[in-house]
């Protein structure tokens, strides 16, 4: 009966006597540290029985203390108190470890999500950069071979100032795109690491 009480109302502390009729206080106490609901619950011993192997016997059946008869209350009273201290410290003690290894958890996530991210976000500079040099290269051959068909069009006798004027201007932008194809596909070297570094002399006006 004693044991169905404390599984129903789960108290903070049980002090326990060992002599009793039934199952002795030992038992009881091991009975109740193998149920899940009663298994935390602090037990004190109070019995007249002094003997070493009677203590040692209490301590291994999952006592938290052993109180000898007769009792002095103010004492109990004590040893009352510290236990349940000691139990509420435990217990925020592991709610405490709960909350961290939640927060843990979450935070294995977010690292997770952010390896997972910047993946995704080096992928897509990767093809971007490989676009670039790739469209940089088809855009650059079609626009050489029509830089040098103005420069022979040029050679033309035959030819007005207006048409001169129109293929100079005709190679003066095509000259300018295919700059700013250079810079593209040299961007995109750079971003890919395959920019060669060239190092030679040079004079520096002043």
């Amino acid at each position: 009966k004693a044991i169905t009480t404390a599984i129903h109302t789960v108290p903070d502390l049980i002090l326990l006597d060992v002599i009793m009729p039934g199952l002795d206080g030992f038992e009881t106490c091991r009975r109740l540290k193998t149920n899940e609901k009663t298994k935390d619950i602090p037990v004190i011993f109070m019995t007249a029985l002094t003997a070493s192997e009677h203590i040692i016997k209490g301590f291994e059946s999952g006592s938290v203390d052993y109180v000898f008869k007769p009792i002095e209350v103010k004492e109990v009273l004590a040893r009352i108190k510290t236990h349940l201290m000691l139990r509420r410290l435990r217990e925020q003690l592991e709610t405490q470890n709960k909350q961290l290894k939640m927060e843990i958890g979450e935070r294995k996530q977010v690292e997770e999500q952010l390896r997972k991210a910047k993946e995704a976000a080096e992928e897509a500079n990767k093809a971007k950069s490989e676009f670039l040099a790739r469209m940089s290269h088809e855009l650059r051959t079609p626009l050489t071979v029509i830089l040098g068909y103005s420069q022979i069009l040029k050679l033309d006798k035959n030819l007005t100032e207006k048409q001169i004027h129109s293929l100079d201007t005709l190679y003066t932008s095509g000259e300018h795109l295919l700059s700013l194809i250079t810079d593209v596909l040299n961007l995109s070297r750079i971003e890919a690491q395959r920019e060669d570094l060239v190092i030679r002399e040079f004079n520096l006006p002043i």
